[in-house]
């Protein structure tokens, strides 16, 4: 039994090898290499939080409500005592906090 398990698993094996190894056609290669080659370039949406990770500084806003046992003010008083990293700001808007505690911007 032991042995017969073996044999298929390395039938399976061999064949998934064999097909996976085939030369690519032209299309396929260029249609792989597309999309990375346009992410080496610069981005063609603009992107409004220019590389802010809102998600994360909510959650270490959050941590921090936790550690100190109580809501900041303002994203002011956050910022004044966060551990985290606080990345800089776009260009034209500023950190706030919303009602439910999480981070957004806004314009200035």
């Amino acid at each position: 039994m032991q042995l017969t398990v073996n044999r298929f698993l390395q039938t399976v094996c061999i064949a998934l090898l064999i097909t996976g190894c085939g030369k690519k056609t032209p299309q396929e290669t260029a249609t792989v290499a597309a999309p990375t080659a346009a992410m080496q370039g610069t981005p063609t949406v603009f992107d409004p939080n220019a590389g802010v990770d809102l998600a994360e500084m909510t959650r270490d806003v959050r941590r921090w409500i936790l550690k100190n046992q109580r809501p900041p003010k303002d994203f002011a008083d956050y910022a004044a005592t966060a551990t985290a990293p606080i990345p800089p700001v776009p260009a034209g808007k500023k950190f706030i906090l919303t009602k439910q505690m999480s981070v957004d911007l806004e314009k200035k």
